[in-house]
C-alpha cells in the first residue's frame, strides 16, 4: 500500500524481499510491483531493483521485520510494549485500515 500512497516521494528505490519464502510468491509479487506500481503519475520509476535478501544475513532486512511486527502487534492485538521502544525513531506513520 506504501507503494501506492506515496505521494511521489519514492523514486528509484531497491526494494529488498526476503528469499526465505516461497519462490512462486516471490516472482509473483515482484511482477505485480513492476507491473502495477512501479510508476509514478509523471511516469517516474519507483522501483529500480528488486533484490531477494536472506534476513539472517541482513541487519536492515532484520530491522525491517522488527518494526514491522512491532506495529502489527500494536495495531491487531492493542499490545504496544515494543512499539514504544521503537516509536522515537518513527518518522512517518501511515495507518491504512
Amino acid at each position: 500500500m506504501i507503494l501506492e500512497h506515496d505521494n511521489g516521494s519514492i523514486e528509484d528505490a531497491t526494494l529488498f524481499l526476503d528469499k526465505r519464502g516461497d519462490k512462486g510468491w516471490r516472482h509473483a509479487f515482484a511482477s505485480y510491483l513492476r507491473k502495477t506500481v512501479n510508476m509514478n503519475p509523471e511516469g517516474v520509476r519507483k522501483i529500480r531493483e528488486i533484490k531477494l535478501k536472506d534476513w539472517q544475513e541482513n541487519s536492515l532486512v532484520q530491522i525491517a521485520d522488527m518494526y514491522s511486527g512491532a506495529v502489527y502487534r500494536m495495531v491487531t492485538e492493542g499490545d504496544d510494549r515494543f512499539y514504544k521502544l521503537i516509536k522515537k525513531q518513527e518518522q512517518d506513520f501511515w495507518n491504512f485500515r
